[in-house]
């Protein structure tokens, strides 16, 4: 079978067509705290929300039973194969969403899948696990944050200008909670977020760039008594403060924008919706379809959290995302 073809297939310019055929994932990696491989594998699989598994996440068990009209699962997708660095990891996986096959070794997959889920948030490992798919040519979503180096974001910036199916985001961006952030303009959103600026800031970037487009401009990411605050400018005259404390206890997914006349609370709590989406975006991927998640806007996110971490490193100083841009363009020689 020619890699990243889905059973029976017909390959065309622009993707391929499936042909009566469902497209099989495996779904890679666990991080501590992290439960993207359980929620994700189930609501790809299909559950019975009156008899979940045990799962080490309450939260996932909560809102996957709390949305009944979901259980059947997405069509023409299933993960059929999964890995975790602790294979008894990989079994609880397997048991909670019904997966039939637990991997040795990652690269285990390359033969038997069409597609692959790379479900670990620690950046640091996503081009390790999805290299050996993409050089395959098979289709790879890949946690949020993609990459927070520039060396690792500069291939995979190339990877995406060759042609490979790539697709990484936050699952908040798909929030439907949004959508009155749309009836602008606003002067200034607040927000908060309960881990590190790096490992969670992506998830207020991502629902902002989806309704405002591109055009961060100067941040800043300065220490305070109680974590750091982020504060950008955006080009449509709005500035973005995210108040970062690592303690669990602290909001997650709340905004406060303020225009005038008016003020508009968020609160992007609609999990269910926003994964499904982010997985039912991948499948169209897959398929060769358009989707909702553009690779520029997905580099565009992470040009914005290393420009904090650039911050952090100077002490709170300024740094110009703009100056961040050529450096994860492609390398159009290396392709």
């Amino acid at each position: 079978m020619l890699p990243g073809s889905f059973g029976i297939c017909a390959f065309q310019r622009k993707g391929v067509r499936v042909i009566g055929k469902l497209i099989r994932l495996a779904i890679l990696g666990l991080s501590e705290g992290n439960g993207h491989p359980y929620s994700w594998s189930a609501i790809c699989n299909g559950y019975n929300p009156q008899a979940l598994e045990p799962c080490p996440f309450p939260v996932i068990s909560s809102y996957l039973a709390g949305n009944p009209d979901g259980a059947s699962g997405i069509p023409q997708m299933k993960v059929t194969h999964v890995w975790t660095p602790l294979k008894s990891d990989a079994g609880s996986i397997a048991r909670f969403a019904t997966i039939p096959n637990i991997l040795d070794n990652p690269a285990d997959a390359l033969g038997n899948v069409d597609a692959v889920i790379v479900a670990t948030d620690d950046w640091t490992e996503h081009l390790d696990l999805s290299r050996p798919f993409l050089n395959a040519g098979i289709p790879v979503l890949i946690d949020k944050p993609l990459a927070l180096s520039i060396e690792d974001l500069q291939t995979f910036s190339n990877y995406h200008e060759s042609g490979a199916r790539l697709m990484s985001s936050s699952g908040l961006r798909f929030s439907q909670k949004i959508h009155p952030l749309r009836d602008g303009p606003w002067w200034s959103i607040a927000a908060c977020i309960n881990s590190s600026w790096e490992k969670y800031g992506i998830h207020i970037i991502d629902p902002l760039l989806q309704i405002f487009g591109p055009g961060f401009s100067e941040v800043r990411l300065i220490p305070t008594m109680s974590g750091e605050l982020f504060v950008a400018n955006h080009n449509n005259g709005c500035t973005v403060s995210v108040h970062s404390i690592q303690n669990k206890s602290a909001g997650f997914g709340h905004l406060c924008a303020f225009g005038y006349p008016k003020v508009q609370l968020v609160q992007m709590d609609d999990y269910f919706h926003c994964f499904r989406t982010l997985l039912t975006n991948f499948r169209d991927l897959c398929l060769g379809a358009e989707t909702q998640v553009s690779f520029d806007q997905t580099l565009e996110a992470m040009r914005v959290i290393l420009a904090g971490m650039r911050s952090r490193e100077i002490g709170g100083g300024p740094i110009s995302v703009v100056d961040l841009i050529k450096k994860v363009e492609p390398d159009r020689s290396l392709l």
